[in-house]
């Protein structure tokens, strides 16, 4: 299969620094292998959660959520001496609802065949965003490619920021996943849980339809969805937290923003129902400064005996 071609005010320093502020980071983390890992994100069967997923480390955490169902309550049985009531005939949903719903299908089912079914797959990825802070514009990029083979990662990027490159390498596998800067050599373990290389659908809504369009031979559907752009944070286990604003930290200064909307987009393959492209777009919003960001994945060689993935020889025990 051919691969698809393919944001109060802030006083930020500037990228390069960020970068240099990077790799001094990276450096003296590379001996904090005492750290406890954070209990891993449960992964859901249904697509609705990040999928199988591996932990490593932030110096902050969010704190945990937790989902209480609402029990349905029990009823009484109907007295048998009771009135008869003549069976209700119910009311057909509305045309748009149904529509919804089947929309809303279309998509889980497309992602449950990544997070779940999908034995193996390879993958292009792109990164790019814009800081406006104070005035001052500053634009980063990361592009890179990676292997997916149940239940392990690996992925390389090179990452383009202030006239400077630096090659990020990352392996992830079950409840583990390590970084690396490549001229560095040495791996560090990284946090939060990450769902893998795939979308999720947590917090979504507004599904639609959003037409045919051919990707190089490809016939697909398009489909695309709201969340809060909060969920492509590097802690809220979502691929966006493998590239370019886990490695730069700049997503730090917009972890308060819990407002500002972001847009998904999936290219579901007709053929075989697997998603051939996936894209998340959004603007963080903090006081006067904004960063967009956009990160597009583009998937191919589905379930192929020949993708494989390498433990690395030399990941800390």
């Amino acid at each position: 299969m051919t691969f698809m071609k393919n944001k109060h005010q802030i006083k930020l320093a500037g990228l390069a620094g960020l970068v240099l502020g990077l790799l001094t980071l990276l450096a003296a983390c590379q001996d904090q292998s005492g750290q406890t890992p954070t209990p891993p994100i449960s992964a859901g069967a249904d697509g609705n959660s990040p999928g199988p997923t591996v932990t490593a480390a932030v110096s902050s955490s969010p704190p945990n959520r937790l989902i209480t169902a609402t029990a349905t309550p029990t009823l009484p049985p109907t007295s048998p001496t009771g009135p008869t009531v003549a069976p209700v005939t119910p009311t057909p949903l509305p045309l748009v609802d149904t529509q919804v719903n089947t929309i809303l299908n279309q998509i889980r089912q497309a992602t449950q065949k990544m997070v779940v079914e999908a034995k193996s797959f390879r993958y292009r990825l792109q990164q790019t965003g814009e800081l406006n802070s104070g005035g001052s514009l500053n634009r980063f990029e990361a592009v890179g490619s990676g292997e997916f083979q149940r239940p392990a990662f690996h992925q390389l990027l090179t990452l383009k920021v202030s006239g400077q490159e630096q090659q990020i390498e990352l392996y992830g596998r079950e409840n583990q996943l390590f970084q690396r800067v490549v001229s560095l050599v040495a791996w560090r373990k990284w946090q939060p849980a990450v769902a893998g290389p795939f979308p999720g659908l947590v917090q979504a809504q507004d599904f639609k339809a959003a037409g045919q369009e051919n990707l190089d031979s490809l016939k697909t559907t398009k489909y695309s969805w709201t969340f809060p752009a909060s969920q492509l944070l590097p802690t809220s286990g979502q691929p966006e937290g493998l590239g370019a604003l886990s490695a730069t930290g700049l997503y730090q200064a917009f972890i308060g923003d819990k407002t500002s909307p972001a847009q998904a987009t999936i290219w579901v393959d007709d053929a075989t129902g697997f998603i051939a492209r996936y894209q998340g777009t959004t603007t963080f919003n903090s006081g006067a400064s904004k960063l967009s960001y956009s990160a597009t994945y583009d998937y191919a060689d589905f379930d192929l005996a020949s993708v494989k993935v390498e433990v690395p020889g030399d990941l800390p025990k």
